[in-house]
């Protein structure tokens, strides 16, 4: 995890992911990602409700603040170069590494906006706006399409590609990004 502590309460697939799986990194981001969608399914109930669950809303601020920016992190800066690197032009990566990386930017563009909202909300400052609902449920469905090509082609194209020594990288920066090289020392 990061900085900040998770809320009390936690469901199926909504503790954040047992950070000792990211001895198979891999492996991690394809738990990741299943909780992602739970976390998008929970996204569209707080929209529904206009945030009236405080503890709901604080579940998804957490991911959002503390958890999705990782994730990005984790592609973005370390799995995507990996797959340029050792993807054969027959994968036909390419095209799909560049539309990922797009769709990332983006999405941490609206989860700014949307992390503002919802601290907003928390603080009793200002009640989120329907546009601040709609780009909310917008969030998740878009997540939701991310994370299938994901799942379905930039992770198995991941396994039959990279070697012992990119994972052994790969786990070892993302355990450098989540703090877990100070706990060791």
């Amino acid at each position: 995890m990061s900085k900040g502590k998770s809320p009390g309460r936690r469901g199926e697939c909504l503790k954040p992911i047992d950070l000792s799986l990211l001895d198979s990194p891999l492996d991690f981001m394809a738990e990741d990602h299943l909780r992602t969608r739970k976390i998008c399914a929970l996204i569209d109930q707080v929209a529904a409700s206009n945030g009236t669950d405080h503890t709901d809303v604080k579940e998804v601020m957490f991911f959002l603040r503390d958890e999705f920016p990782l994730q990005m992190q984790d592609k973005t800066i370390d799995l995507f170069p990996m797959m340029h690197t050792r993807c054969k032009v027959s994968d036909e990566i390419e095209s799909i590494l560049d539309r990922l990386q797009s769709d990332h930017g983006k999405e941490l563009e609206t989860q700014a906006k949307l992390t503002a909202a919802l601290e907003n909300l928390l603080a009793g400052q200002a009640e989120p706006r329907p546009k601040d609902w709609a780009l909310l449920v917008s969030f998740a469905k878009h997540v939701r399409r991310h994370l299938i090509v994901e799942n379905a082609i930039l992770l198995p194209i991941a396994r039959a590609r990279l070697s012992a020594s990119d994972l052994a990288q790969l786990r070892d920066t993302m355990q450098q990004r989540r703090q877990l090289n100070k706990v060791v020392e």
